[in-house]
This record gives C-alpha cells, sequence and structure tokens, in this order.
C-alpha cells in the first residue's frame, strides 16, 4: 500500500549543505484504522479504506456514515481515505495500519490541548 494520510501541521525551513533555505511542510501521519477493504468480487477492485485516528463527533456525522463506522467497529473519524492494494494483501478492517510519528516535540503539543480542554471545561460549566 502506497499512501500518507496525517494532518498538516504547519511549515517551516530547513537548510541544505550549501546554505540554502528548502520549505517543507510539516505532517502528522497516523495512526490510521483500516475501515473498509474492498474486494475485487464484491466492489469491483481491490482498495482499502483508512481513516485517521481523530475523532468526530457524533451529530457531525449523516447517517450513512455512521453506519458505515459502526459495521466496521470505529468510532466516528474525520478524514477517511482509499488507497489501492495488491489482492493477496492482508489487511483487515479495524486494525491499525500505521504507527503514530510526531512532526513536532510534545511540549509544544500538549500547551494547545490543556488550553482547548480548559475551555471545553468551562462551556461545559457554562451549560
Amino acid at each position: 500500500m502506497k499512501g500518507i494520510l496525517g494532518r498538516k501541521i504547519g511549515m517551516t525551513q530547513i537548510f541544505s549543505d550549501t546554505g540554502e533555505a528548502v520549505p517543507v511542510t510539516v505532517v502528522q501521519a497516523g495512526p490510521c484504522l483500516v475501515v473498509q477493504r474492498k474486494t475485487a468480487e464484491r466492489d469491483g477492485y481491490e482498495a482499502v479504506q483508512i481513516g485517521l485516528v481523530e475523532e468526530r463527533p457524533p451529530r457531525r456525522v449523516s447517517q450513512p456514515l455512521r453506519g458505515h463506522y459502526e459495521k466496521a467497529g470505529v468510532p466516528p473519524l474525520r478524514r477517511l481515505a482509499e488507497f489501492p492494494v495488491e489482492a493477496g494483501d492482508e489487511i483487515r478492517p479495524a486494525t491499525r495500519s500505521s504507527p503514530a510519528t510526531r512532526s513536532r516535540p510534545r511540549s509544544s503539543r500538549s500547551t494547545s490541548t490543556s488550553t482547548s480542554s480548559a475551555a471545553a471545561r468551562a462551556r461545559a460549566s457554562r451549560a
């Protein structure tokens, strides 16, 4: 399977050996769950549908997609993508297809997370 499913974190630059600044995109890839395996017998082609593990509020999921996720046994996910695979590949639904890759140091991500959870708690206490 060739492909990457991730979330764009931002842009930065790195310097080459000659001192040139090269722009790069920072992507947080994975973890991903296999949601569905497409087969030639049933769907007419071989592919795997994966979703980025970033939960989506159930109220934001349409009824057909909700049934799709329940059938696969996974929580509603924000991003779905389909990648072609070979007929003999052993990929089963509801299994992790790639490990998490950190694009930023943990300390910079935990700051934004704690701020958003504090805001969520404040909203909950007002309700």
